[in-house]
């Protein structure tokens, strides 16, 4: 019976020398067999059989192909090693271990995370599984987003309602995060599964590959239009003139901070009244504002951020001033998305 590296995860490197990049083979020891008997850590469980043909050829490894790959393949079609951007790409990592014998049976709580880094720069977190007291013992195998058959090129739209669990929220925070740190040529896009107890800092690697990837002059601000994650289309009539307003208080509020575009979320303005008399006091809007940080030397990362704009309530009507009401959360995001 086929049985994985024996050795506790914490105390070696899984990834294999010359395989961080795609098509190079994985050092054929990272699935030794081993014999009965054979000695194994304390705690070791057998995670069981390769999900399939393409899981054994490719255990500890990250894939990227034009064709999406099911954990059950038996065989990985269509992965490549370069890529421009704009092409359909699927990635798919298959674990050479469970997270389980990743990080130990002393480990109280763990998770697996999935993190990005460009051309040799500082990893960016894309997801982070839900930490869980017991460890899974399976054998280690996942996707970008909670779907394998949805590609990069999926176009997405800002949505605080969102989580990692959408079938194109992955792809959305692919596209969000890791292509604006992208540059003109060519590319490259390191990706790295690790298995992370939450007691340590080392964080022993699962699955990992990297891809050449090409951008042509302009070729990123037209993909981030195309696939965003892009602003929803405003549907208040006064969107325009409230993002107006909105820009000059929270460049007021916020300084070293230059809002790029936004658009009102709400479908209308909510109106806050007196609590005795039902006289209205106030109204209020949701918005998303692009941000972009003025120390970023990168022009193309900002950050989308939901923010709250109120008008208060005069004789004659409403205020014209809209003031800054408040913020709950945001994310990185192209600043070509409002351009």
């Amino acid at each position: 019976m086929r049985r994985h590296l024996a050795l506790p995860f914490a105390l070696l490197t899984l990834a294999s020398p010359g395989c961080a990049a795609l098509g190079v083979g994985v050092d054929a020891t990272a699935t030794d067999e081993l014999e009965v008997g054979s000695d194994r850590p304390a705690g070791w469980l057998d995670p069981g059989p390769w999900l399939g043909g393409a899981h054994e050829a490719h255990a500890g490894q990250v894939l990227f192909s034009t064709r999406p790959i099911a954990a059950a393949a038996a065989a990985a079609t269509g992965v490549v090693t370069e890529a421009a951007l704009g092409d359909a790409l699927y990635v798919r990592f298959f674990g050479r271990d469970s997270l389980y014998n990743a990080v130990g049976p002393e480990c109280s709580e763990s998770w697996l995370s999935l993190g990005v880094s460009v051309n040799g720069g500082e990893r960016t977190q894309i997801w982070a599984t839900t930490p869980r007291a017991a460890a899974p013992t399976e054998l280690a195998a996942g996707e970008l987003g909670s779907r394998y058959d949805v590609p990069t090129t999926t176009a997405t739209e800002l949505d605080p309602d969102k989580t990692a669990r959408d079938p194109e929220r992955g792809v959305a925070l692919w596209n969000g995060r890791i292509v604006p740190q992208l540059r003109d040529g060519v590319n490259d896009v390191h990706v790295v599964v690790t298995a992370v107890c939450r007691r340590r800092d080392e964080a022993p690697v699962l699955a990992e590959g990297t891809l050449r990837l090409t951008v042509a002059p302009g070729a990123r601000a037209k993909y981030a239009k195309r696939y965003g994650p892009k602003l929803p289309k405003a549907t208040l009539r006064e969107s325009k003139a409230v993002v107006a307003g909105l820009t000059k208080a929270v460049e007021k509020e916020w300084p070293g901070r230059e809002v790029v575009g936004g658009v009102v979320t709400s479908e209308d303005w909510i109106v806050g009244r007196d609590q005795v008399t039902g006289a209205p006091l106030k109204r209020s809007v949701a918005t998303f504002l692009v941000v972009r940080e003025r120390s970023e030397p990168n022009p193309a990362i900002c950050r989308a951020y939901r923010v709250w704009a109120k008008q208060a309530k005069t004789q004659g009507g409403w205020a014209r001033e809209i003031a800054y009401a408040g913020m709950d959360g945001s994310e990185e995001v192209s600043c070509d998305i409002a351009r």
